[in-house]
């Protein structure tokens, strides 16, 4: 069983056959100590590592002991910060996406996930920026800059001059007429 770290695992002891009253000791931190005494109990695994659960099942006569392999993945946060690459100024509201989870840039241009070792695939936008995507590896905490570069439209109608040998020079705005 893999899960992350700080997540919680409901264990279940089934016994058949026994011929009394039932004892459970399970350890869940392969350290030994007998860590609940219910049938029934869940822990919460806080580090990172890998774990064998063992449960020790008493009858007053027999004793059973079943083992369970654990891997528990650390979490790591990993920052994204979103700016405008002109200016260096922060974009706040930018959509950043992380595989199947997207979050909006806070006021400090920053998206904060909580991630687990591997590569990811991010894509950042905002309207009026061209998107950017790009993949990230996650081993440890880090930040991550995106650099957005605007957009320019211009909306200004063009001028063109024409000359021609000769004549005087002349412009003109809008449409356009070109006699032979």
């Amino acid at each position: 069983t893999t899960i992350n770290e700080g997540g919680q695992i409901l264990f279940d002891a089934s016994v058949l056959g026994n011929q009394g009253a039932l004892q459970y000791q399970w350890d869940f931190e392969s350290d030994g100590t007998v860590d609940s005494t219910t049938s029934n109990p869940s822990f919460t695994y806080t580090k990172a590592g890998s774990f064998v659960v063992k449960l020790v099942v008493k009858d007053g006569i027999n004793n059973a002991t079943a083992l369970k392999n654990i891997f528990v993945r650390k979490k790591y946060n990993v920052q994204f910060s979103v700016r405008d690459k002109t200016t260096d100024e922060k974009i706040s509201g930018a959509n950043v996406s992380v595989n199947n989870e997207a979050k909006q840039t806070d006021g400090e241009g920053l998206a904060v996930f909580e991630l687990v070792d591997g590569e990811y695939s991010i894509v950042v936008n905002k309207e009026g920026y061209p998107s950017i995507s790009r993949t990230v590896t996650v081993n440890t905490n880090k930040t991550e800059t995106f650099q957005l570069e605007k957009v320019v439209v211009d909306d200004s109608t063009p001028t063109v001059d024409l000359f021609e040998p000769g004549d005087n020079p002349q412009s003109a705005d809008g449409n356009l007429n070109i006699k032979y």
